[in-house]
């Protein structure tokens, strides 16, 4: 009898066991050491520096980001600033970069003071860039939206 019930525990807890999603090979990723600004010399625009990490279960062979920039607000993109940027072999658990993406419109210098102005004057809408992803060849997403900063 004991023989018995030692089998019907056995099977149970095959069952149990065995029974589940399998585990899905996924690519995954984050932006680290992430910083926002304005560079660029005689023509400040805004920028965004960061570290790409794999943080899921199989190598990223490819990784394609756009990043948007905007003024202040989802409906005031910079005409022109878009800019999109492609890393190749990111193995799993490791990190690259560090990376600089920059707005390819921006202030002279000479417009760089009455600028600053009216970004330190409107800090409740900063400047933003948002990111988007798409990784192995996935569907795109949109990552995360940063805020510019403002000095």
């Amino acid at each position: 009898m004991r023989r018995i019930a030692f089998r019907y525990v056995f099977v149970l807890l095959v069952l149990l066991l065995g029974c589940g999603e399998e585990p899905q090979n996924t690519a995954s990723f984050r932006l680290i050491d992430v910083s926002t600004g304005w560079d660029g010399g005689s023509y400040l625009s805004p920028t965004i520096n960061f570290t790409i990490e794999n943080t899921g279960s199989v190598k990223i062979s490819t990784i394609g980001l756009s990043f948007t920039f905007r003024t202040g607000g989802s409906d005031s993109r910079i005409s022109g600033s878009d800019a999109d940027r492609f890393y190749r072999n990111i193995p799993v658990g490791e990190s690259r970069g560090l990376y600089t993406v920059m707005s390819s419109r921006g202030y002279t210098s000479s417009e760089w003071p009455v600028a600053l102005q009216i970004l330190q004057s409107n800090r409740s809408r900063p400047p933003t860039v948002e990111v988007r992803a798409r990784v192995n060849g996935g569907a795109e997403f949109t990552y995360d939206t940063f805020d510019i900063y403002i000095p």
